[in-house]
C-alpha cells in the first residue's frame, strides 16, 4: 500500500476537505486557517492545499498578532465562494477593510455591530461597509445581522431597501436577525428562504404586514421568535387582530419546526394564530419570565387575554386539522411547571406519524392574578388534544415554589378521563393529596377523577422530610407524609375495581419505609416498589 503522501491529488484533497469542516466547526474565523499545517509537509501537499481555494475563504482571521493571515487568505481564494465575518468595531476595522472588495462573493456574510460603536466605527460603516452591501450578492446563502441596542445609528440598525443592490440573493435559504429592523422592502427575504430566526426584531408593523411576509417564503422550514429585551418596544409590532385575514391564514406546508424562545407572549401567539402549520410540524412555545400580569395596565391585561383566547382557537384549529390528516391524539403527556408536552412513551403505536416536539407553555400561569383564570390552561394543557391521553407525568419542581402555581389546572383535572396511569414526580405527591381531599369533600365536584385510574407512580420524592404545614388543611396532622398520601388515596380509589397499585421508586428518599407504610393503608397487593422511576 503507497504511504499516505502518494495519494492521488484528489484523493488528498478530499481528505483535506473533510479534516477542514470538522476544524472550521471549532474554530471558526479565529487564527491561522485550520488546515495551514498541511501546506507545510511537503511541496506536494503544499501545491494541492493552495490549489483547494476553500482552504483559505474563510475572513478576516481574528485573534492573530497582525492582520497578516487576513491578507493571506485574501491572495489565495481570488475566486472562490467566501465565508464572510465582519465584527463592527473599533479593534477590528483594518481587517473588516481588506475584505469588502469581495464582498459581493460571499457565500455567508455575518455582520455583529459591536457596542463600541465609535466615530470611527460609524464612519467605516456609513463610508465603506454600506457601499460594498450595496451591490448584488448572488451567490449568499446565509445572512446573519446582530446590532446593538446601545447603537442610536439608523443605519446601524435598520436594513434597507438598497441592501445588496437591491436585488434578493436567490439563493439566500438562511437568515439570523438580532436587534435590528429588517421590514418586508429589504431585499433577504427570499422565495427560497428555509430558515429564518427573527431575535428582538422588528421585521414587520402589523398583522397584515406580517402575513405578507409570509406568504413571500412558502419554502420556509424552520421559523424561531424571541422577543425578551427590556426596550421591546422598539422591535414589537401592533398585534391588533387583522380585518381581513383569517387565523391561520397562511399555509406553510413546508413548515417543520415553529419555535416562539423566551417571547413576549402577545406578539409570539400572534404570529403562531395566523400560520397554518403542517401536521408534523414540531411546536415550543416559551414566554419570557420577566412579564408579569402585576405589571400590566387594564388595556395590556385585556389585550392578553384575548390573545390567549386567539391561540387557544388557532391551536384548536391546527389539531383538529392534524386529527383529520391521521395524526393521532396524544396518549402520553408531561405537564412540568406551566409547560405542557406530550411524550412517545414506549408503548406509543403511531410514533411516526407525531410531530417530534411539541412543548406548549401556559402564558402568565405563574403570576398571582391568573391563577385561577382558564384561559392559560384552556389554551395548552386542556386542548381537546391532550385530554384522552391514559398516561400522565406530573413533574413540577419545587414544593414551595410551585405550589401555589397554575391552581386552574388542578380543578380541571378532571377533564382527563381516560387516564390509566399517573407519575407523580418529586413534590407532586404532595399536591395530589390536597387535590384529593379537596375533591372528597366538594360537592361541587361531582365528575370523579381519573376514574379509571389503575396506577400510582411516585420517584424523587423526599419522605423523610417533614410534611407537617406543607399539605392543605393538614397543619396538625403529624403522621408521616406516606401515610396521609395512602389514606388519601385509598379514600378515592380503595374501592375502584380498576386501581391496582402504587409503584414507589427507589429514587425516592426513604422508600423502604414509605412501602410498609403505604401496605398498611392500601394492602400487601397494592403497593409495590419500582426500580425503573
Amino acid at each position: 500500500m503507497a504511504p499516505v503522501h502518494c495519494l492521488p491529488p484528489e484523493i488528498l484533497g478530499y481528505i483535506f476537505q473533510l479534516i477542514n469542516l470538522e476544524q472550521l466547526d471549532r474554530r471558526g474565523h479565529d487564527g491561522a486557517p485550520p488546515l495551514t499545517y498541511v501546506s507545510h509537509v511537503c511541496e506536494r501537499w503544499r501545491q494541492i492545499a493552495l490549489d483547494m481555494q476553500e482552504l483559505w475563504a474563510r475572513w478576516p482571521r481574528y485573534r492573530t498578532a497582525d492582520e497578516n493571515w487576513t491578507l493571506l487568505c485574501c491572495l489565495r481564494a481570488t475566486s472562490a465562494p467566501l465565508d464572510l465575518n465582519w465584527h463592527i468595531g473599533s479593534r477590528y476595522l483594518p481587517r473588516v477593510r481588506h475584505t469588502l472588495p469581495h464582498a459581493s462573493r460571499a457565500r455567508s456574510l455575518d455582520i455583529h455591530i459591536y457596542m463600541d460603536y465609535t466615530p470611527d466605527t460609524c464612519a467605516f460603516w456609513h463610508d465603506e461597509a454600506l457601499p460594498a452591501l450595496s451591490v448584488p450578492f448572488p451567490l449568499l446563502e446565509d445572512f446573519s445581522f446582530i446590532s446593538t441596542e446601545e447603537s442610536e445609528d439608523y443605519h446601524a440598525r435598520h436594513l434597507v431597501s438598497s441592501l445588496f443592490g437591491g436585488i434578493c440573493p436567490p439563493r439566500l435559504g438562511t437568515i439570523f436577525l438580532s436587534f435590528c429592523e429588517a421590514l418586508q422592502s429589504c431585499p433577504i427575504y427570499s422565495a427560497s428562504l428555509q430558515h429564518l430566526q427573527v431575535y428582538n426584531t422588528r421585521a414587520w408593523a402589523n398583522v397584515d404586514d406580517m402575513i405578507q411576509l409570509f406568504q413571500s417564503i412558502p419554502k420556509l422550514e424552520s421559523f424561531e421568535y424571541a422577543l425578551d429585551s427590556p426596550y421591546y418596544n422598539k422591535y414589537t409590532f401592533d398585534p391588533t387582530p387583522s380585518q381581513r385575514y383569517p387565523l391561520r391564514a397562511v399555509t406553510m406546508d413546508r413548515l417543520k419546526s415553529f419555535s416562539l424562545r423566551e417571547s413576549r407572549f402577545v406578539p409570539g401567539i400572534t404570529i403562531f394564530c395566523y400560520l397554518a402549520l403542517p401536521a408534523n410540524a414540531s411546536i415550543s412555545f416559551c414566554c419570557t419570565r420577566h412579564e408579569e400580569v402585576e405589571e400590566m395596565d387594564a388595556n395590556e391585561l385585556t389585550q392578553a387575554l384575548e390573545h390567549m383566547r386567539l391561540g387557544t382557537d388557532a391551536l384548536k384549529q391546527h389539531f383538529a386539522s392534524a386529527l383529520s390528516q391521521g395524526m393521532p391524539y396524544f396518549h402520553s403527556i408531561e405537564i412540568e411547571a406551566m409547560y405542557v408536552r406530550p411524550l412517545h412513551h414506549p408503548d406509543e403505536e403511531d410514533r411516526e406519524r407525531l410531530p417530534q416536539f411539541i412543548c406548549l407553555q401556559a402564558p402568565l400561569a405563574h403570576t398571582r392574578n391568573m391563577l385561577i383564570r382558564a384561559e392559560p390552561c384552556l389554551m395548552t394543557a386542556l386542548q381537546p388534544v391532550f385530554l384522552r391521553a391514559s398516561y400522565i407525568r406530573l413533574k413540577w419542581l419545587g414544593l414551595r415554589r410551585h405550589s401555589h402555581r397554575w391552581y386552574s389546572l388542578w380543578i380541571n383535572m378532571h377533564r382527563y378521563l381516560r387516564v390509566t396511569q399517573l407519575h407523580l414526580h418529586g413534590t407532586n405527591a404532595v399536591h395530589f393529596v390536597d387535590y384529593l381531599r379537596i375533591w372528597e369533600r366538594s360537592a361541587a365536584l361531582s365528575v370523579p377523577l381519573f376514574p379509571l385510574l389503575k396506577t400510582i407512580r411516585l420517584s424523587d420524592f423526599d419522605f423523610t422530610q417533614k410534611m407537617s404545614g406543607w399539605i392543605m388543611d393538614a397543619q396538625d396532622d403529624e403522621r408521616p407524609f406516606a401515610v396521609q398520601f395512602g389514606d388519601a388515596t385509598n379514600k378515592i380509589y380503595g374501592s375502584s375495581s380498576f386501581f391496582t397499585c402504587i409503584a414507589v421508586g427507589t429514587s425516592c428518599k426513604g422508600y423502604e419505609e414509605a412501602v410498609e407504610q403505604l401496605r398498611l393503608c392500601l394492602g400487601e397487593d397494592r403497593v409495590q416498589l419500582d426500580d425503573e422511576v
